[in-house]
């Protein structure tokens, strides 16, 4: 009986440092970093024709793709881009307030946004 309990525990045990190990996050790659935007935050008197640029870094070198959300309210960004290009063009209308940012994924599935600009 005592041997039989000490196969139980002994396999219980097994299973359980298979499970912790199989749920750790990956390690050995980092997440892109937001280093710099144009326009920047709360920026004024934009042309109407504006050019959206942005610019992370990947420790790892990874390839990077970007998703760019605009609107007019922070609650109402809609995806204006997906790829990898590094800025895109927006047509804005005068005296209108717009909200803008950017989602960076590396080909490891790390995923970086900023803040709304």
């Amino acid at each position: 009986m005592k041997r039989r309990d000490l196969l139980i525990w002994i396999f219980s045990i097994s299973v359980l440092l298979v499970a912790i190990s199989c749920s750790a996050p990956p390690s050995g790659n980092s997440a892109p970093v937001f280093n710099s935007c144009s326009p920047s935050d709360k920026a004024t008197d934009v042309a109407t024709n504006v050019k959206l640029s942005w610019d992370f870094s990947d420790p790892d070198n990874d390839a990077l793709t970007f998703t760019v959300k605009f609107g007019d309210t922070e609650q109402n960004l809609q995806e204006v881009y997906s790829g990898s290009k590094r800025e895109k063009t927006c047509e804005l209308q005068c005296s209108t307030k717009y909200y803008w940012k950017v989602i960076a994924d590396d080909s490891h599935g790390h995923k970086v946004e900023t803040t709304l600009l």
